[in-house]
């Protein structure tokens, strides 16, 4: 229904309310007043005759009671004088105690046969009805003719004599009381039809602006962007008219930004190589950009959008039974594994159903699927990369150790050509340039030690065991050990031969590190099912950041008489297994080396480096 319904049909209820309740208390008040009348008649009456009864008792002398009042002339003028000119009495006599009439009007009923006419109720049921709150209560006793009897009783030297029965009868009233009720009802009815009119006309009015600012709603609703609303006037719907149009204008300006930015959003959404779902809080689809279609084999040409996920792929499809729960629930999904494709062609997803708010109340779901096998492949490149990377640092170390040697060899050569003009001892110039050629042998044994092809020996290892039996054989003073080895550690694929001597060169510069002493820390973790992690942590002087860059570059070492081997060959020795080193040091606080294996076959990191 309608405001144009509604605010008529209410005015007219209200209306309609205060009519017929003023039009109920009005009729009320004119039958109290009506029934008021009938009992003053009969009480009146009654009065009148007692004391005629009175004065002919008191005069009767030694006459019996009956005889007296039978004989007496006055008392019965007074009853046929209180019949004859009383509106409402139909009869009044004076009975004695055993129901005799002694005296009465010519008109009684002997009392079978109004009896039988007509039941005489007591006066006393008319005044209850009109003492009563509930209106209206008085127009069944009214409406019809009704004989109510009133009582008075008469005692003689305080003894019971008899009663004066006075009968009153409404049915003299009863023509009035119908007029009475049809005109208010008349006065009523045509108050309720002016009323209802005066309702159409008003409503109308009011209501004819108020249909021109909703029908402008309704098509800015619609989408229409240029909405302008006119009300004449300058009340408070010309002012609500002008507010309208500053809304519109603004509606209009905030649709075009937002229609911009979602393209540039969709655009952006259809540049992204991850699959992409957008879906809304009822699971209905928004958008899918065309790797998500062609992989999940919805519809294109916007088909599948507006319909509801579940409808498009069914109940049953793995993504259905991943994201339908985060769905209803309003929470999110991160990073699980997710397969998808026959048992030929199985690919590996990792998805991420990332809420568009807050709790339940959120606007959906953003659903990415990133392939793993595109993810792993770009990490292998990334790999690659990073050894090329730390191989150009290392191999210009190399041409630093063999570029001097080869200057200082070809300075002290043109010094020995000088001295055979001279005719000088040579001895001096040919052993310093045999020590260089000895230097730069030595240079090019590391650097062969360090890029020959290893095959790797790989059998179970223990990472526990080992890192246990390398701690019990450090022998330095004041230095002491502690283990935070995980009990659960797997074993993992490795030559232990190789692994062992790049553990041993780490821990032994950690040892090397703290000259006072100090504490070696070794500990192992699962990182996940397919890699572990061993730390090797140390108390002692701490690395320059300067020099964190440099310390896996070959010969390079701070240490006075250092080779600058160790923890090159040990870099090399984790590559070779297909681990990662990180390390992170503070002066005077110390250095940690978090050393990455995985625990996957080693046959396969053999063969990529032969």
């Amino acid at each position: 229904m309608g405001l144009r319904a509604k605010l008529p049909i209410t005015f007219l209820a209200l209306l309609t309310a205060s009519i017929l309740a003023v039009s109920a208390i009005y009729l009320n008040r004119m039958l109290g007043l009506m029934a008021q009348g009938v009992m003053r008649s009969a009480d009146r009456c009654g009065k009148e005759v007692f004391e005629q009864v009175r004065l002919a008792l008191a005069n009767s002398g030694t006459a019996p009671p009956a005889e007296a009042l039978r004989d007496n002339a006055a008392l019965q003028t007074a009853i046929r004088s209180a019949v004859a000119f009383s509106a409402y009495v139909v009869y009044l006599r004076v009975e004695a105690l055993d129901g005799r009439v002694l005296v009465g009007s010519d008109t009684v009923p002997e009392p079978k046969e109004a009896a039988d006419e007509r039941t005489i109720l007591p006066i006393s049921d008319l005044e209850r009805i009109t003492s009563s709150d509930w209106p209206l209560r008085l127009l069944p006793a009214l409406w019809s003719d009704h004989i109510y009897e009133s009582s008075r009783p008469i005692e003689i030297n305080g003894n019971p004599f008899g009663s004066i029965k006075v009968g009153v009868s409404t049915g003299l009233m009863a023509n009035q009381v119908r007029r009475t009720t049809e005109t208010v009802g008349l006065i009523a009815l045509t108050a309720i039809t002016i009323t209802m009119i005066a309702a159409l006309v008003v409503s109308d009015l009011i209501l004819r602006r108020v249909v021109v600012v909703t029908s402008s709603m309704e098509k800015l609703a619609a989408g229409n962007t240029e909405v302008n609303l006119e009300v004449a006037g300058s009340d408070e719907l010309s002012n609500l008219a002008d507010k309208f149009n500053l809304l519109s204008r603004r509606i209009r300006a905030e649709r075009n930004r937002w229609e911009t930015e979602r393209g540039g959003i969709f655009n952006a959404l259809r540049s992204i190589q991850d699959l992409l779902l957008l879906i809304d809080s009822d699971g209905v689809l928004l958008f899918a950009n065309s790797e998500a279609q062609e992989l999940l084999g919805l519809p294109t040409g916007g088909v599948s959008e507006g319909k509801p996920l579940r409808l498009l792929l069914g109940a049953d499809h793995p993504l259905m039974q991943l994201i339908g729960p985060a769905l209803a629930a309003g929470t999110e999904v991160r990073d699980v594994a997710f397969e998808i494709g026959d048992r030929f062609d199985r690919r590996r997803y990792l998805v991420s159903a990332l809420s568009l708010g807050q709790g339940r109340e959120s606007a959906g779901l953003l659903v990415v699927m990133r392939d793993l096998e595109q993810v792993r492949e770009l990490e292998t490149v990334v790999d690659q990369s990073s050894r090329l990377a730390r191989l150009g640092s290392l191999l210009s170390g190399v041409a630093h150790q063999i570029r001097t040697p080869l200057n200082v060899m070809t300075l002290q050569l043109e010094l020995l050509r000088q001295d055979f003009e001279a005719g000088r001892d040579p001895e001096a110039r040919i052993g310093r340039v045999s020590h260089e050629i000895a230097r730069l042998a030595k240079a090019i044994d590391a650097l062969m030690r360090f890029m020959r092809p290893e095959k790797l020996k790989c059998d179970d290892l223990a990472v526990n065991d080992l890192l246990q039996e390398i701690g019990s054989q450090i022998a330095a003073p004041n230095i002491r050990v502690e283990y935070r080895l995980d009990r659960s550690m797997p074993p993992i694929k490795a030559d232990r031969d190789l692994l062992s001597e790049a553990l041993r060169n780490m821990i032994n510069n950690a040892v090397e590190a703290m000259p006072d002493g100090g504490v070696v820390t070794l500990a192992t973790t699962r990182v996940d099912g397919a890699s572990i992690q061993i730390e090797i942590k140390d108390t002692g002087r701490g690395i320059h950041p300067e020099n964190l860059e440099k310390i896996y570059n070959l010969y390079f070492t701070t240490k006075e008489g250092g080779s600058g081997l160790g923890l090159s060959l040990a870099l090399r020795a984790i590559d070779l297994h297909g681990g990662s080193v990180q390390v992170n040091s503070s002066i005077g606080a110390g250095t940690t080396f978090k050393i990455q294996l995985p625990t996957a076959n080693g046959a396969a990191f053999a063969s990529a480096v032969a």
